[in-house]
């Protein structure tokens, strides 16, 4: 697919998160080197932002996995509660709770940032701004 052509309605049939990707297409379309567009993405910042969204997919992963160990042990600690349990266990257990909140809410906000729209620019960028928003 060429990315000259990409639009809303078909933005989300394009390949994704690869520096490798945008040297590959800046070489067949405009003939850049490969070598020298991917410097450039390097220097820009591009490598870097690429691999911070593959690490927060992995950490929302690492968080879910987290939750559902945190929800048995919620679980089972409920189970074992009781009116008469000692106060220790059932701060514990109000603590496990908050925490098993906390990391769903941060899942779930690192859920909402990896899914976003991907027909969007920074809000500093005017000129990638108005790619977005005249076409």
């Amino acid at each position: 697919m060429n990315p000259l052509e990409v639009k809303k309605e078909n933005i989300w049939s394009y390949k994704q998160n690869k520096p490798s990707l945008i040297a590959r297409d800046l070489n067949q379309l405009f003939n850049v080197p490969v070598k020298a567009a991917l410097q450039i993405l390097l220097a820009r910042g591009v490598f870097k932002w690429l691999a911070v969204r593959r690490d927060l997919i992995k950490l929302k992963n690492d968080w879910r996995d987290k939750i559902v160990e945190l929800n048995k042990e919620v679980v089972k600690l409920r189970k074992e509660i009781n009116a008469s349990s000692h106060p220790a266990k059932q701060y514990q257990y109000g603590y496990m709770k908050g925490y098993k909140k906390a990391l769903e809410d941060a899942r779930s906000d690192v859920r909402t940032l990896c899914h976003s729209e991907r027909w969007r620019a920074p809000d500093f960028d005017v000129k990638a701004l108005d790619i977005i928003e005249n076409d």
